[in-house]
């Protein structure tokens, strides 16, 4: 094998490892958005699941007969769906919409935040901590019952992203401050 076609298979292989993360980050949301579509025709009547959908109805200015002694955090994500539909069952794909985007979200987090704490770490190492995390059994069960596991997971990559990217930018002194305070606000949104 000549120097010349040794360097295209480790250009074609460093690229595939480029893309694959983003392949991860884009397709498993859509794995699980699809099985949750084919095994869950609505809410399992759970009663957080029917709180978090009846505080969303409400925010979207719907009365209900009845309270919900949910916090409003996930429900506000959801709230925009009672807007624009009307029909029950294009409510509950959307919900599963957003759940599968919130995941696809703390795919992309994630996979930002093990290039910055594994960096001793080679790039398809990387890659299969991202699948074997994007394999977790929970985030389809999450999905299929519409649980607000989604929202804390999105949450909790987006504030250790936020404080990291505060490190990076030497902020060192402002990130720890900033960290209590977006907890206690993400904590009160959800409870």
């Amino acid at each position: 094998m000549n120097l010349k076609s040794k360097d295209l298979s480790n250009s074609h292989r460093n690229r595939f490892l480029d893309l694959l993360p983003w392949f991860i980050i884009i397709m498993m949301p859509v794995v699980y958005w699809l099985l949750s579509r084919q095994y869950s025709n609505g809410p399992a009547y759970l009663t957080d699941e029917i709180g978090y959908l009846a505080k969303a109805s409400f925010l979207a200015g719907h009365v209900i007969d009845g309270s919900s002694s949910y916090f409003a955090g996930y429900s506000i994500l959801l709230a925009p769906l009672f807007v624009l539909f009307s029909d029950t069952n294009r409510i509950w794909q959307g919900v599963l919409v957003v759940n599968a985007s919130l995941w696809g979200l703390s795919f992309f987090l994630l996979w930002k935040l093990l290039g910055i704490w594994a960096t001793k770490s080679t790039p398809f190492q990387r890659v299969l901590t991202l699948l074997f995390v994007s394999l977790y059994p929970a985030f389809a069960k999450c999905l299929v019952t519409h649980s607000q596991a989604v929202y804390w997971h999105s949450f909790f990559c987006a504030v250790c992203s936020l404080c990291q990217d505060g490190n990076r930018a030497n902020y060192s002194r402002f990130c720890p401050s900033l960290f209590v305070p977006v907890c206690i606000i993400g904590y009160t949104l959800q409870g």
